[in-house]
């Protein structure tokens, strides 16, 4: 009896270490993404880096530069290329400002969103988000990136960025 006790209480400790630990598994996802959520490093860049996003499937990271609006200031870097029809990433670090940033909302294309899909950007860490979004085909002569955010008080504020795009 002692022998079945041992073997019951060993295999219920390494069901215990193995499992989930109950609850709806909404840390199991099939997107490639989803490993973000689990930074906490204020490099976002690096952080990247750490677990291969430079090389994912959307591409290697191309910073565009920082953008300052409404006291914030959003570093901007796309993975990969942009190309007409397809899909774009974008990497957006928000610091400063006071308050804080609700939600983003990001579309490729002319500031009135005309023939673009706005995208809302997921948040990995505080202060860093992922915006994928569908690009218009063709791309609008004056294109840019279009990010706006939405403040906890209501307020939004808009800013944009020039893409490098690919044929």
């Amino acid at each position: 009896m002692k022998t079945f006790s041992a073997l019951f209480a060993s295999l219920a400790l390494t069901i215990a270490l193995t499992g989930c630990g109950g609850g709806d598994h909404k840390d199991h996802k099939d997107d490639a993404h989803d490993d973000h959520a689990s930074h906490k490093d204020d490099a976002h860049g690096d952080a990247h880096k750490d677990h291969g996003h430079g090389d994912h499937a959307h591409g290697p990271a191309t910073p565009l530069g920082n953008v300052s609006v409404g006291g914030f200031t959003v570093a901007v870097e796309q993975m990969g290329e942009v190309k007409p029809g397809g899909e774009g990433d974008f990497h957006l670090k928000v610091t400063g400002g006071s308050g804080k940033v609700k939600a983003i909302r990001a579309w490729l294309g002319t500031e009135d969103a005309k023939g673009s899909s706005k995208a809302t950007a997921k948040m990995e860490a505080e202060g860093s988000f992922d915006a994928e979004l569908d690009v218009p085909d063709p791309i609008p002569a004056d294109g840019k990136l279009w990010i706006e955010l939405e403040l906890d008080s209501g307020k939004k504020v808009l800013c944009s960025i020039i893409v490098k795009t690919g044929a």
